[in-house]
């Protein structure tokens, strides 16, 4: 018995390819840049209600946490030093209340020395002090996905 080998031969390499041709590539700047334009232009009118909100002194809350106080020491005690025992204390007291992100609220008094603002909000009752860096002039979604607007009882304020 004979044991014949023979050549086997390699199959031609295929090129990959991507699916697109460099015009085809060339015709997708266009159109990404139309669909940028679209989405800023879009942007720009859907927030264009709320910058009468802003003007009005409104901004959305843009963290969550006991960053509202009645006093501005306390709030520096609670930036300071924030544990989840001063937190407790401060909340139990009152001394500290929750902001919620995307809540609205309106500022009252804006003291940009400390960097901080004096705000209404409906929900807490008395005006407390936070970081003017938690307030957005630009609309912040709550949880829910929804943008807050400021409730007949905080329209006007005082």
């Amino acid at each position: 018995m004979f044991l014949r080998v023979t050549s086997i031969d390699r199959p031609a390499t295929a090129e990959v390819s991507t699916g697109t041709t460099s015009q085809e590539r060339f015709m997708k700047v266009p159109t990404l840049i139309w669909l940028a334009a679209a989405v800023l232009l879009t942007s720009r009118g859907f927030a264009a209600p709320y910058d009468d909100l802003a003007a009005k002194g409104y901004r959305w809350v843009t963290t969550n946490g006991p960053y509202a106080c009645p006093s501005k020491d306390d709030l520096r005690q609670i930036i300071r030093h924030h544990t989840d025992e001063t937190e407790l204390q401060m909340i139990e007291q009152p001394r500290a209340y929750y902001l919620i992100e995307g809540a609205v609220v309106q500022v009252v008094l804006e003291d940009a020395a400390s960097g901080m603002s004096l705000i209404h909000s409906a929900e807490i009752g008395p005006d407390v002090w936070t970081l003017t860096r938690f307030l957005s002039r630009h609309v912040i979604r709550n949880t829910d996905g929804e943008i807050e607007v400021p409730l007949r009882s905080l329209t006007p304020y005082r």
